[in-house]
């Protein structure tokens, strides 16, 4: 659906959330800092300043006051770092440096 019909659909309905009151990170060369943020059906309706996205609020919005954190958009890891890093954990670190600890034979 183009941006200009969610946009009409959230003005009927009202976005589901917007996120304001911080400093959104857009990774936008052109615009890489917002005020606000609206999401609606899973999707960004709009990121902009505080008074064209509260403009998107409706009745059932929940609206989230950052406080001024900062909020960076969802990386998701595909290939399991997390996953083998936990498994890494159990292991003895036995790399020579300066990737690990070992400077020796006997250190090893």
């Amino acid at each position: 659906m183009p941006l200009a019909g969610l946009l009409a659909l959230a003005a009927d309905r009202g976005a589901e959330c917007i996120w304001r009151g911080g400093n959104l990170l857009t990774m936008d060369p052109g615009k890489p800092v917002a005020g606000a943020l609206a999401v609606s059906g899973g999707r960004i309706l709009a990121v902009g300043d505080d008074e064209t996205v509260m403009g998107l609020a409706g009745p059932a919005t929940r609206i989230v006051d950052l406080d001024g954190l900062t909020m960076l958009p969802g990386l998701v890891d595909g290939h399991g770092h997390l996953a083998s890093t936990a498994l890494y954990l159990g292991f003895a670190d036995v790399q020579p440096c300066p990737a690990g600890p070992v400077d020796s034979i006997g250190e090893l």
